[in-house]
């Protein structure tokens, strides 16, 4: 079971539900990025914790453009915001079963 944290932006109305860094599930490890190209923080599959894997193209890659070429590591400590200049601030954190 992996952990979701709600952050939102202190400037702007984004907001985005992720793991905030290395995270791990029962199926996959994730990590999470800024897509330059969607403009999203994402959290993206980086390994496969089965013997079997469903789908190896999903690997590195983000989850709404399915594109690796976009991908910069979101930087926790400085939270930034994917739509302005602003920071992300952790609202809550649940549990949640994500793979």
């Amino acid at each position: 079971m992996g952990t979701l944290e709600s952050y939102s932006c202190n400037k702007c109305d984004y907001s985005a539900d992720i793991s905030g860094g290395p995270d791990m599930g029962m199926l996959v490890k994730t990590d999470t990025f800024i897509c330059l190209n969607c403009n999203e923080v994402v959290d993206v599959v980086t390994e496969y914790c089965i013997d079997e894997t469903p789908d190896e193209s999903s690997i590195g890659k983000c989850p709404e453009c399915n594109s690796s070429k976009y991908l910069k590591k979101w930087d926790n400590k400085k939270r930034p915001c994917p739509k302005c200049d602003g920071k992300l601030k952790k609202s809550f954190i649940r549990m949640t079963e994500w793979d």
